[in-house]
């Protein structure tokens, strides 16, 4: 991670679920948390394209809608801070 980054990703796997996936297809885990609470913004890849960006604003419409104004394209097209 770079210093001017701010970014937290959870992977979550338990044995039984590894060999259950290989039977199956896994879609993913649900997890309890308030995503309303611990959010201060989203980015999108500055290269991604505008209906991509509609989802993503959707989908946080949908699930934390407090947080669809925190929806914003990315900045990394710029140079970072150093």
């Amino acid at each position: 991670m770079f210093a001017y980054e701010q970014e937290v990703r959870i992977v979550q796997s338990t044995e039984g679920d590894f060999r259950a996936s290989r039977e199956q297809e896994i879609l993913g885990y649900g997890i309890k948390w308030d995503p309303e609470r611990i959010v201060e913004s989203i980015r999108v890849h500055p290269e991604a394209n505008h209906s991509f960006m509609e989802t993503v604003v959707g989908v946080v419409e949908n699930y934390a809608p407090v947080l669809k104004d925190c929806v914003a394209w990315s900045e990394m097209n710029k140079r970072p801070p150093f």
